[in-house]
């Protein structure tokens, strides 16, 4: 959208937004950025620049007249154009616009006088901007390593991760590589979040690894950034050849697309499922091997893993309902305490029986595995049960 002439006074004049005085933005206009849309050639360093030149007076320039008559003006006179100080608040919101302008481009959004607008857009646009600037400057988290024990289905996540925390050339997470379409929405499709600087994502940061463009010239640089790092977490193992034709070519995106399709792919997701469910359901605790916190925890971690397979698989997730029956149906310890806490929690005290955590609240307590102790390797009851 092309700002108006009047969109464009009261964007630099009015006080709300800009803030600049009539003879400020005549100066800023000689400079160049007369109109919103000449942001585009105006960066954080090009506005400093302008506000040292705002400093320095413009001197008239006479008309010119014509050769042969001297009545005749060919160019009018311009008239000087005093010196004047850039206000540091005013500076900083043009810096703050700046970097908004050159946001929405990027994440192709047309800048419009509603998402430019300071006080109800920009000031909090502002806020999460230099956040994820704190972020990229952070230490890069280490690259998670493919190997026996940490099979592609178990990596993906962690190596998603190393992503999302990890900055590209563009400031922005370099998760937006792999993101699973690589197309950008219609703005029709995905309108921005009425006062806010993004639109069904939620966050600036979430805005950008939907939005960036696959086919801006930088995005060849992080791209190349992923083939790095998954040549890191797949060197020396089996899963190298796998990628190697990408890696050579710095294609991140397509060695990232070759692992999940080759070793995390639908029927590795259908085997983790039907395991982890077939756990859930049958596997008993008798308190002799290990304790029920163990044993609870082996349960979050199961569900975890369905969780993860429901992206790539359809089935139905078991409810808390059920986790809890698995649970509590699998115990088979006849300690009388341990008894009491899962009949305490089969007739639904306090909301147990659809509570997970409330269950296993209930149950860690009355554990009954360490009134067991070790001897010559074989565990012993220090009572009858």
């Amino acid at each position: 959208m092309v700002f108006s002439r009047q969109e464009n006074t009261n964007f630099f004049q009015n006080a709300p937004q800009m803030g600049l005085s009539a003879v400020q933005y005549a100066r800023l206009s000689a400079e160049g950025l007369a109109t919103v849309e000449a942001f585009l050639d105006f960066e954080e360093d090009d506005l400093d620049s302008a506000a040292r030149n705002l400093r320095v007076a413009i001197p008239a320039v006479p008309a010119v007249m014509d050769a042969v008559d001297p009545l005749l003006v060919v160019l009018p006179p311009v008239p000087a154009i005093p010196a004047c100080t850039m206000p540091a608040n005013c500076l900083k919101r043009l810096k703050i616009a700046s970097v908004a302008y050159h946001y929405y481009i990027s994440i192709g959004r047309e800048p419009t006088p509603a998402n430019m607008n300071f006080t109800r857009v920009l000031r909090s646009f502002h806020i999460e901007s230099e956040a994820i600037k704190k972020l990229a400057k952070q230490t890069k988290p280490d690259v998670p390593v493919l190997n026996k024990n940490t099979p592609p289905t178990k990596w993906l996540e962690s190596f998603r991760d190393c992503l999302y925390r990890t900055y590209g050339v563009r400031g922005a997470s370099l998760s937006y590589v792999i993101r699973e379409e690589p197309l950008v929405p219609a703005e029709v499709d995905d309108p921005l979040v009425a006062g806010s600087a993004f639109g069904s994502s939620g966050s600036v940061l979430e805005e950008l690894i939907k939005r960036l463009a696959h086919t801006h010239p930088l995005f060849k640089s992080d791209d190349a950034a992923v083939s790095s790092l998954l040549e890191e977490a797949a060197r020396g193992t089996r899963f190298e050849a796998t990628i190697k034709t990408f890696t050579k070519r710095k294609q991140g995106r397509n060695a990232y697309l070759a692992i999940v399709s080759s070793h995390a792919g639908v029927d590795k997701w259908e085997t983790i499922q039907k395991d982890k469910l077939n756990w859930l359901m049958s596997s008993k605790w008798n308190g002799r091997q290990n304790s029920l916190e163990i044993f609870t925890s082996l349960h979050r971690s199961a569900y975890a893993q369905l969780e993860e397979a429901s992206e790539y698989v359809n089935f139905q997730i078991p409810n808390v309902h059920s986790r809890v029956g698995y649970l509590i149906d699998n115990i088979t310890h006849n300690d009388p305490d341990l008894r009491a806490a899962i009949a305490s929690i089969r007739l639904d005290s306090n909301g147990m029986r659809d509570d997970f955590e409330g269950a296993v609240a209930c149950l860690l307590p009355v554990c009954p595995y360490q009134k067991y102790k070790r001897t010559n390797g074989k565990e012993r009851s220090q009572r009858n049960i």
